[in-house]
């Protein structure tokens, strides 16, 4: 099981992480999925000072430690998080190939 993360994303998380005087050895970046009902999955990520290997899963990634809930590690296999800036705006964004964007429950209408 892996989570990708892109070495442009990973620049950008290390860059807020200097700016915020966060220490990169110490500091996870945790992937989390909310239910998105009808519209799919939708992920959240934030900075975690406290990593579990009985509960957590753990992905270096250029120079980033990704942690997610072992819970979550099946729904986020293959995933990448990019980071973005162009015209449509800035931010961070988690590409799943096992659950594309939209893919919500069988009975919605979209």
């Amino acid at each position: 099981m892996s989570i990708e993360l892109t070495s442009v994303a990973a620049a950008e998380v290390l860059n807020v992480m200097e700016s915020q005087e966060l220490d990169a050895d110490k500091t996870y970046l945790r992937v989390v999925i909310r239910s998105g009902g009808c519209s799919g999955m939708n992920y959240g990520l934030a900075f975690d000072e406290k990593y579990d290997k009985t509960v957590d899963a753990i992905y270096p990634q250029n120079g980033v430690n990704v942690i997610t809930a072992k819970k979550f590690a099946q729904f986020l296999d293959g995933s990448s998080i990019n980071f973005l800036d162009n015209a449509m705006g800035r931010g961070f964004l988690v590409e799943n190939p096992v659950f594309p964007a939209n893919a919500g429950c069988a009975g919605c209408h979209h």
